[in-house]
């Protein structure tokens, strides 16, 4: 394997950490069957459905680079493996530790694999996840440079593809591979014509989550979530109340949420139509789009007081999700934390809408999918690959769900085939999301990378954004122009 440089600009672009990496909400609440009135679905913000993705095409030519001891295979051809043949070989897989329930829904598919090909002996090794990428991202940084490195990984696709450190899959995968995924899924996965990843599971990101009773009690229609962006603020401003001192007791919206907040830039953009980087791999930050966004981001701390909203949501009983305590008005969120507070017995009604778009004709929930990639200098990349197609396929998918409290249904599979046997079981307020907000989501796929060490400079711009401490036109060039003064080549 060529040299690679792994400076710790890998560790995951605020734009391009997807929601999907966070299974759910930690709660010290005891899983509950919520009622049905709690969690309603409002649809009625949805714009025009946008064109189906295709399929990535399994006859694409396959790449001829080396890629760790798999053999290159002629232009169009596909290369079948037949893991009992591969003899006595071991591989590793790091995952998140997301605690007992999820490390056993992760490592059981490899139970079933090891039971079909008992020559193949799969490690599941659940790393340390402490509400960031970063601790995970710099253990794994560091096995890789010290010839350590798991043979497959959750969620590196696109550093680790900008590394030069993946196998393409492509050439492993038939049509009917390939078939069994939500297109948007397994496309969300493709680089440049070649697929660097397998989805396991599949998100909606840009949900808005509201407080039915809060509406209620604001004399808003709980059944009339706000559909454009100022309803939100008219909405809002009819939740928020402040005690005798000026201090905060109910907020109407919380902007600094913390799934909001890792996405960043990105998250921020497509709420006004636009993305951090275009399908080329330009930065695009100082679009008119991105500069409206980031001043309407910025203007909720302007009006609220960016420092007593972050006062009162640290008084809060769990900071990290506020909404929880039941006095949030409104939050962005993804599919993964309505999934998990629909397992909870919250002492207020709740309900979720596609977030409200700045723009005509574009909906603002976009895809995020959880991919397992296998690394170019695995010492067995064939029972790697083998064991992938396995664990993101029907089979380890439907172990994985069977390992999961109620049938998996605060998590949603990339396949098809396999929410359709456990869609019975999702609480209703759930299946109606993936029934009506899928419909209208949109699916982000970064360009080719052109730019390195890009993570501290686009988020400190997010952070001054945020706090009011940049002004915004300002703050967005000063990062363009670090991230672009260190291009790739």
């Amino acid at each position: 394997m060529k040299k690679k440089n792994l400076r710790l600009l890998a560790i995951i672009v605020f734009a391009i950490l997807f929601a999907a990496c966070n299974r759910g909400a930690s709660s010290s609440d005891t899983p509950a069957t919520a009622t049905p009135t709690q969690g309603t679905v409002d649809t009625g913000s949805a714009t025009e459905t946008p064109a189906a993705t295709e399929t990535p095409a399994a006859t694409e030519t396959p790449s001829t680079e080396d890629s760790g001891g798999t053999e290159t295979p002629a232009a169009g051809a596909k290369i079948e493996i037949d893991p009992a043949s591969l003899g006595d070989v071991e591989i590793s897989v790091w995952y998140y530790d997301w605690g007992a329930v999820y490390n056993n829904s992760w490592s059981a598919p490899a139970e079933g694999f090891m039971e079909l090909y008992p020559n193949i002996t799969v490690n599941m090794m659940p790393m340390g996840f402490t509400g960031g990428a970063t601790p995970f991202h710099e253990t794994l940084l560091t096995a890789i440079t010290a010839g350590t490195g798991p043979d497959i990984c959750i969620n590196v696709l696109d550093w680790a593809y900008q590394e030069d450190l993946l196998i393409d899959l492509l050439p492993y995968m038939s049509d009917e591979d390939l078939a069994i995924y939500y297109p948007v899924a397994s496309q969300h996965q493709m680089r440049e014509g070649k697929l660097y990843g397998l989805p396991f599971d599949l998100s909606a990101v840009g949900i808005l989550m509201y407080n039915r009773s809060m509406f209620a009690e604001a004399g808003l229609d709980p059944d009339r979530p706000p559909r454009t962006l100022d309803e939100l603020s008219t909405f809002a401003d009819a939740m928020f109340q402040k005690d005798a001192n000026g201090d905060y007791t109910k907020v109407g919206f919380y902007p600094y949420d913390e799934i909001f907040m890792q996405g960043g830039l990105h998250y921020l953009g497509t709420v006004f139509g636009t993305t951090q980087w275009t399908e080329d791999g330009e930065l695009n930050i100082l679009s008119d789009e991105m500069i409206k966004a980031s001043e309407w981001y910025q203007g909720w701390g302007t009006r609220y007081g960016y420092e007593d909203l972050l006062t009162w949501c640290n008084a809060q009983p769990q900071p990290n999700q506020a909404f929880l305590g039941g006095a949030v008005g409104m939050i962005w969120n993804y599919s993964g934390f309505v999934n998990s507070v629909s397992m909870m017995n919250l002492p207020f009604e709740w309900g979720i809408a596609p977030f409200p778009s700045d723009k005509p004709g574009w909906s603002a929930v976009f895809a995020g999918a959880s991919p397992f990639s296998v690394f170019n200098y695995s010492k067995n990349p064939e029972a790697a690959i083998a064991f992938l197609k396995y664990h993101c396929g029907v089979g380890g998918q439907m172990i994985s769900l069977q390992n999961l409290p109620t049938g998996g249904s605060f998590w949603v599979s990339a396949v098809p085939e396999v929410n359709e046997f456990y869609g019975p079981q999702l609480h209703p307020a759930v299946e109606a999301m993936f029934l009506d907000i899928y419909s209208v989501f949109n699916s982000y796929i970064p360009g080719p990378a052109k730019y390195r060490d890009i993570n501290d400079d686009l988020g400190n711009a997010y952070r001054l954004i945020m706090s009011g401490e940049g002004e915004v036109r300002q703050t967005l060039q000063d990062a363009f122009n670090a991230v672009t003064a260190n291009p790739v080549n």
